[in-house]
């Protein structure tokens, strides 16, 4: 199947057939010759709505802080 994605250049602005294969490459607008990204597929729909979309959020904190956790103050 094929990823139908649209040309960036404002002047140009077409619609792009571009094979499955081709996603997170680079590609060149065969009209306008723009090079642009094609992007990488979308993120399977979760079926819990208010899941955060990436688990291991706390841990990417957690290494930033140098391994240190913060508490927040409760009203």
């Amino acid at each position: 199947m094929a990823v139908t994605i649209m040309c960036p250049n404002l002047r140009c602005r077409k619609v792009l057939m571009v094979p499955t294969k081709m996603r997170g490459k680079r590609v060149r607008c065969a009209y306008c010759n723009t090079v642009l990204s094609v992007p990488f597929a979308k993120a399977h729909v979760r079926e819990n709505q208010h899941e955060p979309a990436l688990a291991s959020v706390g841990e990417d904190v957690l290494e930033q802080d140098g391994g240190k956790k913060s508490k927040k103050k409760k009203k």
